[in-house]
């Protein structure tokens, strides 16, 4: 499913969808130089979970989308609530 008009409104047009492809992935979030990148999951695919040890951006927080933390030292924060 595309994105929504509105999503990208708000988004400021800054979205990438790079499917399953890895090396495409990691291409693109390197490219990107974040200063923070939002994992909002990081466990529920290997590709996910893999890519998680990597560094993407200075600061990387993972959003609480399993009820324990991944333990992958790449992950500055955890954020539950």
């Amino acid at each position: 499913k595309e994105p929504s008009e509105e999503f990208f409104k708000a988004t400021d047009g800054n979205v990438f969808s790079t499917g399953f492809n890895e090396m495409e992935t990691k291409q693109t979030l390197y490219s990107l130089e974040l200063d923070c990148l939002i994992f909002l999951e990081a466990m529920n695919t290997a590709q996910l979970y893999f890519l998680g040890y990597q560094r993407f951006a200075e600061v990387q927080i993972l959003v609480m989308g399993a009820p324990v933390t991944s333990g992958i030292e790449t992950f500055d924060y955890f954020l539950s609530g």
